[in-house]
């Protein structure tokens, strides 16, 4: 059932990564990829210590999840590609049966609703639980999870540095194919298949720009644009589309400006600077923030980070690849 659930919903395109992608939906039928699948009533015993320091601002330290991955109620969700989960991933992680963008086949915006609900309860999600989103990558299919969470009405945190920082520092690691595989042939939970939904959606549509929501918005000075592309593909000067250029009014904010080296988010001081220098009001006098990249991916890493600051944030989800593509939409070329 899963495996045909996952053929005929949105996939990644790439050819190397259909296989990968069935072969994953059918394994996470079975149930959560976690040796932590011991019932309610264990987690009933089991208190949850990790409350109080959850979040601070979305975001989690890699030593404050070593402190607390045991608790039941911590769910580890891996946002990498399906190959890098097989081989490599943090105790207990979980991973959603939808392509790394969140973006359904044919379409250059996130998954509906329901099919976002499905995968969540797929994975064994619950609204309750204090979820921690961490990639393998530069952080924006992290932050992208978390804004499609966000999205769908959820507050998630981020691993701060991810995958890379977690290694680096020593921290534990299974392997994603032998924990799959595990589970598939365990004989546990003999009602594993049957997937019990804990988690709801709630459509937040504050957060999620159309192409013709944000045309209105600039048009009445009603949001404060931001780009996240590099300066080049700002100025026009390097054209992914049939158009190059700028949404008119966008600052060029990119996306790799808002993480230190290392790749952890930089401190909120720092933070607030580069909003002063890009132009930005201070939160409570600003206007929404939207912002935009070429496909949605790198825009919801200044999302996150201004919101961490305390900005009200949207994002434009198709960005520039309809933006630019489109005939009758204005476009500011520098180059």
């Amino acid at each position: 059932v899963a495996a045909s659930f996952y053929l005929f919903s949105p996939i990644t395109t790439h050819p190397s990564l259909h296989l990968a992608n069935v072969v994953f939906a059918m394994l996470a039928s079975v149930r959560t990829f976690t040796s932590r699948g011991t019932g309610s009533f264990v987690q009933r015993l089991i208190p949850t210590y990790s409350i109080r320091l959850f979040s601070q601002g979305g975001l989690v330290t890699t030593d404050w999840l070593r402190e607390n991955i045991e608790d039941p109620s911590v769910k580890v969700l891996d946002a990498s590609r399906v190959p890098m989960f097989l081989h490599s991933t943090l105790p207990h992680a979980l991973r959603l049966s939808l392509p790394g963008s969140l973006k359904g086949q044919d379409s250059n915006v996130v998954v509906s609703g329901d099919e976002f609900e499905a995968a969540a309860n797929l994975a064994g999600l619950s609204n309750s639980d204090k979820i921690v989103v961490y990639d393998s990558s530069v952080t924006m299919t992290a932050t992208r999870h978390w804004w499609a969470f966000k999205r769908y009405g959820v507050d998630v945190a981020i691993l701060d540095g991810g995958w890379k920082k977690w290694v680096r520092e020593g921290g534990k690691m299974e392997s994603g194919m032998k924990k799959a595989l595990s589970s598939l042939f365990s004989s546990g939970d003999k009602d594993s298949q049957n997937v019990e939904a804990h988690f709801k959606i709630k459509q937040n549509d504050s957060v999620f720009y159309s192409m013709d929501r944000l045309a209105k918005a600039v048009g009445t000075k009603g949001v404060h644009v931001v780009d996240a592309r590099s300066p080049h593909e700002f100025s026009g000067r390097i054209k992914m589309n049939k158009r190059g250029g700028h949404v008119p009014g966008a600052v060029n904010m990119p996306h790799s400006l808002f993480l230190n080296d290392d790749g952890t988010l930089k401190s909120d001081e720092a933070l607030k600077e580069f909003a002063r220098h890009a132009g930005l009001p201070k939160p409570k006098s600003c206007k929404p923030i939207v912002s935009y990249c070429q496909s949605g991916a790198r825009a919801t890493i200044p999302a996150f980070a201004l919101s961490k600051i305390g900005y009200t944030i949207g994002v434009y989800d198709a960005s520039m690849s309809e933006w630019a593509n489109a005939k009758d939409t204005l476009l500011i070329s520098n180059k």
